[in-house]
């Protein structure tokens, strides 16, 4: 059993590491289940540039660049 869990396990680093602070403590989920208005696109279109910018950064510096 737990080999079958291991090789089925997945990880998601955006849980455990957010550069960008704007996807921590599930806020970004969060904010679909609070607001029956909320539509995904637009959300995505108000964050999506700083969580790229954010992550784009952490991978330079990994990289050593």
């Amino acid at each position: 059993i737990y080999r079958m869990m291991r090789g089925a396990a997945t990880y998601d680093i955006s849980y455990n590491i957010d550069p960008s602070g704007l996807m921590h403590s599930h806020s970004y989920y969060a904010y679909f289940v609070n607001n029956k208005d909320a539509n995904g696109a637009s959300r995505w279109a108000s964050v999506g540039d700083a969580i790229q910018t954010s992550w784009d950064e952490l991978y330079q510096a990994a990289a050593g660049s």
